[in-house]
């Protein structure tokens, strides 16, 4: 498997024949641009995939030229191919294959197995991820708290961390938490269970964080505080 890391000049006069996934980080300011981007997928016919990751400040006010079509297409839960299909004036066709191979949108409402074994499957990862996983033997009632005071501080210099991180700014693309996977919530769950955090490896195994390079930061910006 190859992967291309590309700008908007890699969609203009190219054919390749084989791209199986178009992934955009950001999201594309125009229909006409995404869906020239989109469509480099799944020229040879065979089943391909568009993903768009974006954040709030990708489709707020402030961007100008982000249309508001495009805010709609992620925003609104409506059928993508529908959307795509209907701004460029063409009737939806009758589908050849099931409706969940469609977008997001069908296989959300879809009731085959198939889709209802994943949809389950995305919202069991994603409760898991804000999950702590905290010692048998110490229940939350039990666990040490912070002074008000030291707490701020250490959330200070937690969010003074995560902002020093790839991704950070206005001016990036994408998001902070979607280049290191460093959350806001994660900052906020190493602050409610500092005194139970007792070494770098409790840290990767509780709470998740894939970089041992952050998980020794935010070791060394705990032990200060506890």
């Amino acid at each position: 498997m190859r992967i291309i890391f590309a700008t908007v000049a890699f969609g203009i006069g190219l054919d390749i024949k084989n791209i199986r996934q178009v992934i955009h980080i950001g999201l594309p300011y125009s229909m006409e641009e995404y869906f020239q981007e989109a469509g480099r997928a799944g020229r040879d016919g065979l089943p391909a995939k568009a993903h768009v990751y974006y954040n709030s400040y990708d489709v707020s006010k402030g961007k100008k030229q982000l249309t508001q079509v495009m805010r709609d297409y992620v925003n609104k839960s409506k059928c993508k191919r529908e959307m795509i299909l209907n701004y460029f004036g063409f009737p939806v066709p009758s589908a050849s294959e099931a409706v969940h191979t469609c977008c997001d949108y069908h296989q959300k409402i879809c009731d085959c197995d198939d889709c209802i074994i994943s949809n389950v499957s995305n919202m069991f990862e994603e409760n898991m991820q804000d999950e702590v996983n905290l010692p048998a033997d110490i229940s939350e009632a039990e666990q040490k708290q912070l002074e008000p005071d030291v707490e701020e501080k250490l959330r200070e210099e937690l969010d003074l961390f995560r902002l020093s991180l790839p991704g950070s700014g206005r001016s990036s693309i994408g998001s902070t938490s979607l280049s290191s996977g460093i959350t806001i919530t994660l900052m906020d769950q190493v602050v409610q269970n500092a005194f139970s955090l007792t070494a770098v490896e409790e840290i990767e195994s509780r709470l998740p964080i894939y970089s041992r390079k952050y998980a020794t930061a935010i070791w060394a910006i705990v032990q200060k505080y506890t």
